[in-house]
């Protein structure tokens, strides 16, 4: 299943909600695009990977260097609802701490 993302913003933050698989190829194209995008127009941005199947390295790299940008320019990317086989690729590669992880119920959508 491709990458489907949907933004929602307010104020200075935006939300990004990601349904299918963040693999090498167009998944993690749209999702660095989209993020790097985010980063430069709001201070926080989440990213809630809650419908995300499968994420392999080339989603993590994008995820890794959307949170380079984050802390360089002073921003803050948090991530929501990694579940399952997503959280333990999170978990094993440490990339869970270098961002804020939020319970999907704390995110509140604009």
């Amino acid at each position: 299943m491709n990458l489907a993302v949907e933004v929602r913003a307010t104020g200075s933050s935006a939300i990004v909600m990601c349904t299918g698989d963040v693999l090498l190829g167009q998944g993690a194209e749209i999702l660095r695009t989209t993020l790097y995008g985010l980063l430069h127009r709001y201070d926080r941005v989440t990213l809630n990977l809650q419908e995300v199947r499968r994420l392999d390295c080339a989603g993590l790299g994008a995820i890794a260097s959307a949170a380079g940008i984050a802390l360089r320019s002073n921003k803050a990317l948090g991530v929501c609802g990694a579940f399952g086989l997503v959280d333990q690729v999170l978990t094993l590669t440490r990339l869970n701490t270098i961002f804020q992880t939020y319970d999907p119920r704390e995110v509140v959508a604009a």
